[in-house]
């Protein structure tokens, strides 16, 4: 079962209004057990758009309780002060998609790049959250985290994980991201072609040209493209460009 930000249900009660809210927040406090996790996005999805200054400590209490998902309610909260509690939430080590959704609208901040990095040191071993992490660390070029992610090689654990943290290499510049993004797009299997899709867009970014012609399924985790030409391909760009493969840092990409 899913919803949609805009069903009419969630509709409803942006239009009931601030009485709304001390409901909402209660929902929110209910043992996770009690209902299922696509009930707490339409609340928060709601509570986005009511949220003022005076929702601030209940919603605080509630991220750093653990409920992750409330990240989604910062949205109008936008300042140092909910960027400082996203900070405190990484230094506990709380981290997931909705909190690094938000942090895309601090993408220049220092101090949450430098949260950031202090979080995956201390929980980088493995996981999809470890992996994204480190993704977004190479899409605002967080270079102080490189010494960080190599300290993190040699990388085991799922093709999400380890096709994040290849592409967090790659993207700041280090040469050791490229060999990882090459075995995930060689090794992984039928049920992981999505991150063996991604990893042959990054690739094709490194070489500056698409070798990997691949779609994902419409609608679905599910990948096709020319994986076995592909390999080949990358495998020979690679044999050849590796020795003198250096990374411009002005521009953001690869010159062979």
């Amino acid at each position: 079962m899913s919803y949609s930000p805009q069903d009419a249900e969630i509709l409803n009660v942006i239009r009931i209004g601030r009485p709304a809210v001390p409901a909402l927040l209660a929902m929110l406090r209910q043992p996770s057990g009690q209902h299922l996790g696509f009930r707490q996005e339409a609340v928060c999805d709601a509570l986005s758009g009511l949220a003022k200054e005076q929702d601030r400590a209940a919603l605080t209490d509630l991220l750093l309780a653990g409920h992750l998902v409330v990240a989604r309610c910062f949205t109008p909260l936008h300042g140092d002060k909910t960027l400082d509690t996203m900070i405190a939430a990484l230094e506990q080590g709380l981290c997931n998609h909705d909190l690094l959704t938000l942090l895309e609208g601090y993408s220049s901040s220092k101090r949450m790049a430098a949260a950031l990095t202090q979080y995956i040191k201390r929980n980088g071993r493995s996981g999809f959250v470890a992996g994204s992490v480190a993704e977004f660390l190479g899409e605002i070029r967080a270079y102080d985290a490189v010494p960080v992610l190599e300290g993190l090689l040699p990388v085991r654990g799922g093709t999400q994980y380890r096709r994040g943290i290849g592409t967090g290499l790659s993207m700041l510049g280090s040469k050791k991201g490229i060999p990882i993004l090459l075995d995930v797009f060689e090794t992984s299997g039928r049920r992981s072609k999505w991150p063996r899709h991604g990893a042959g867009q990054t690739l094709n970014t490194i070489v500056g040209r698409r070798i990997y012609l691949g779609s994902l399924g419409d609608g679905s985790m599910d990948a096709g493209g020319n994986f076995v030409e592909a390999q080949r391909q990358f495998r020979e760009w690679w044999k050849k460009h590796e020795a003198t493969l250096k990374f411009d840092r002005s521009t953001g990409r690869w010159k062979g």
